[in-house]
């Protein structure tokens, strides 16, 4: 069994990456069999950490049999740990994203939701509008100043 526990508390986004390809890595070999290792567990806050390591552009379903997902949370009582049939965890952008697909909601709220969207977007480094690099060039009557 390997534990890994919050490898990545934080660290910037290219060590995220890094460190979530080495726990793939060792998730993969895993399930494999060929190696000793039998169980991975990867305990983590980092919700962006969790998406990068349980990515899997080949999971054609929630969850696949070796898969299993876990919250633990911490009650007056002692910890409380629940299962989950799919990946519990689900960033901004996803949220609001299942939000604009809700039928029940409201007409107006979609101008705010949608807002958000760009907002995460944006904040996630995506470019929304194209750069230009063309130079506007004045008229050859314009006088120079």
């Amino acid at each position: 069994m390997v534990v890994f526990d919050d490898p990545v508390s934080s660290l910037d986004s290219d060590v995220l990456l890094i460190v979530s390809a080495l726990i793939k890595r060792v998730l993969s070999e895993a399930c494999s069999g060929k190696v000793a290792i039998k169980q991975v567990f990867v305990l983590t806050h980092n919700i962006y950490f969790h998406k990068e390591v349980t990515f899997d552009p080949d999971r054609k379903a929630d969850k696949r049999a070796h898969d299993t997902f876990w919250i633990v949370r911490k009650t007056n009582e002692g910890s409380q740990v629940e299962g989950f049939a799919r990946n519990p965890i689900r960033t901004s952008y996803e949220l609001l994203c299942e939000e604009i697909r809700k039928p029940s909601r409201p007409a107006l709220t979609i101008q705010n939701v949608m807002r958000r969207i760009l907002e995460c977007l944006r904040l996630s480094g995506m470019t929304l509008v194209p750069q230009t690099t063309a130079r506007i060039q004045r008229p050859s009557t314009a006088p120079r100043i």
